[in-house]
């Protein structure tokens, strides 16, 4: 996550350095470093997503994966990634369900 953080700064900052002169209207160049600039966080939210989902296949625990939910939750705040964490509620309520279901069965079998 501190890898893809320091990108997130380095691209907020690149971006920064770059003295437009929002005025001239005839210059585009802010344009250009605009839809760059968006390129880039778009490319950085896919590296995020892959984050989190790996982190996700990685551990099956409900009470971690959880826990992890609610820590991304608070600092995500596009709505493709608040989308994904809606699909992992999903996924962890699903297995939380299938857990009950076999403690079921030892129990009653």
């Amino acid at each position: 996550m501190e890898k893809l953080t320091e990108k997130f700064k380095n691209i907020i900052e690149d971006f920064k350095k770059k003295k437009h002169d929002l005025l001239d209207y005839q210059k585009n160049q802010f344009d250009r470093d605009y839809v760059e600039f968006n390129v880039e966080i778009s490319h950085l939210d896919a590296e995020l997503q892959n984050f989190i989902d790996n982190n996700f296949n990685r551990f099956r625990n409900i009470e971690y994966s959880l826990k992890l939910l609610r820590k991304f939750e608070t600092t995500l705040k596009r709505d493709s990634l608040k989308h994904n964490l809606t699909s992992k509620y999903n996924a962890i309520l699903h297995n939380y369900a299938t857990e009950l279901d076999n403690i079921q069965r030892v129990f009653t079998d």
